[in-house]
């Protein structure tokens, strides 16, 4: 089986020596993959629709890795222990939503959490950060005409920039200039949207000249 652009980014952080919790899992289709191909040490495919469990579990009997594979219908991580060696995934969810399910006491418990965001990805880096994890990796992933961006967040003691937080300090160190470029696409977009708000204008013109002067830009 295939995997989407996005879960393939999601996939090439994850090692065969660590377990994998895939949070909001939907239909499974990392945890197939991985059954197939990486063998992990665990595989936990969690989501709180019990519809959408039931096909991936028969997808699970179709490519024979039913009992490499734990269902698990649950709210967010409600009922599940993370060992030292998982991996939490959390991919395709709101950062409203990621937060609600990131409380304190599960950071404390893991180590390594690959998460992918469709908004507020500047909330989520922060909210990281402040609890003890620093940005091993970024990678922005166009998939289906849509650009995402899949984060590695390991634990350890990091301070990013306002400037990092908002853009992503792997994206910047790396010198991801396709990425950097939608961005200034898309204040060039807000910028007509809201020609009736010269202050809104204003915040964009500026965030635009703060961009370009990275000297890679």
């Amino acid at each position: 089986m295939r995997l989407s652009k996005r879960l393939e980014a999601v996939a090439s952080f994850l090692s065969p020596e660590e377990g994998v919790i895939d949070v909001g899992c939907n239909h499974a289709h990392l945890c197939l993959f991985l059954a197939l191909h990486h063998h992990p040490s665990r595989l936990i495919a969690s989501d709180c629709n019990p519809k959408s469990l039931t096909n991936a579990m028969m997808d699970a009997k179709k490519y024979q890795v039913e009992e490499q594979i734990e269902f698990v219908v649950t709210d967010g991580l409600d009922g599940q222990s993370i060992l030292p060696t998982d991996a939490v995934v959390i991919a395709g969810l709101g950062t409203r939503t990621i937060l609600q399910i990131l409380k304190p006491e599960v950071l404390e418990q893991g180590n390594h959490f690959i998460l992918q965001s469709n908004r507020d990805l500047e909330i989520l880096r922060t909210y990281m950060m402040e609890h003890g994890f620093y940005l091993k990796a970024e990678l922005p992933v166009m998939d289906r005409k849509k650009e995402y961006i899949v984060m590695d967040w390991w634990k350890g003691e990091v301070s990013y920039t306002p400037f990092e937080l908002r853009y992503g300090p792997c994206i910047l160190k790396e010198q991801q200039k396709e990425y950097m470029r939608h961005q200034i696409e898309w204040l060039e977009q807000q910028i007509k949207r809201c020609e009736n708000v010269p202050e809104l204008q204003k915040q964009y013109r500026e965030e635009i000249e703060h961009i370009k002067k990275l000297d890679w830009i």
